[in-house]
């Protein structure tokens, strides 16, 4: 894939992503709602970071950095998963007491008495999304030094069998524009999961509200 190619690819994947962040936006106005609780506190900084992540996503891309891109895949990966560890934990405000102090969730146990460590959390979201766990796997290569690195900068030439091309550069290899592109699908796609999942603590939100304002009615 050419450069050029790979650029409207890119732009037409930042102007979905910019519609992604205004749908974020929205969103954190249902899950507050009309009541403040102390989950809030725990998903709105969550929110807060899928439209940072989205941002920064926006810029790397544009600079054909797979490296950072799919180190920013990775994280709103983790966004899903700190979500769903706060669905399925055994005593949910232990674990926001958990995140507010520093600590680690994998110390926590789910409603079935086991640590959520990462492994358990991408496992648990796999069951929702048969891509979740590859991806995972996958993105944690950017995080890491890894193979990630070496096949950026390392490349086999046509001449010789120990031929070889070494690039150290500010301008990335052609040869990345592939992976750069299935790496902006993935997070559009990751980006969605994740408002998807927003979108059930919203509708529990506004039961709550609901409920609230049905007893302070009574209560007159």
């Amino acid at each position: 894939m050419t450069n050029e190619s790979c650029l409207q690819k890119v732009a037409d994947a930042c102007a979905v992503i910019e519609k992604q962040i205004d749908q974020t936006i929205e969103l954190s106005r249902y899950v507050i709602g009309s009541t403040l609780t102390k989950y809030d506190l725990f998903l709105c900084p969550l929110l807060n970071r899928s439209i940072q992540l989205s941002q920064g996503f926006m810029a790397l891309i544009k600079q054909r950095n797979l490296t950072c891109a799919g180190s920013m895949l990775r994280l709103q990966l983790d966004n899903c998963m700190r979500l769903y560890a706060s669905t399925i934990a055994d005593d949910q405000d232990a674990l926001i007491n958990c995140v507010i102090s520093g600590g680690k969730i994998s110390s926590l146990r789910d409603n079935n008495g086991q640590k959520m460590s990462d492994k358990l959390l991408k496992d648990g979201l796999a069951q929702y999304d048969s891509r979740f766990a590859d991806v995972y796997d996958n993105t944690s290569g950017y995080i890491h030094y890894s193979e990630k690195s070496f096949y950026q900068s390392i490349s086999a030439l046509n001449g010789g069998e120990y031929d070889i091309s070494i690039q150290i550069s500010k301008y990335p290899l052609e040869k990345v524009n592939e992976a750069l592109c299935e790496c902006a699908e993935a997070f559009i796609h990751f980006t969605n999961f994740f408002i998807r999942m927003m979108e059930g603590a919203a509708i529990s939100k506004s039961a709550l509200d609901k409920k609230l304002d049905e007893e302070e009615q009574d209560g007159d």
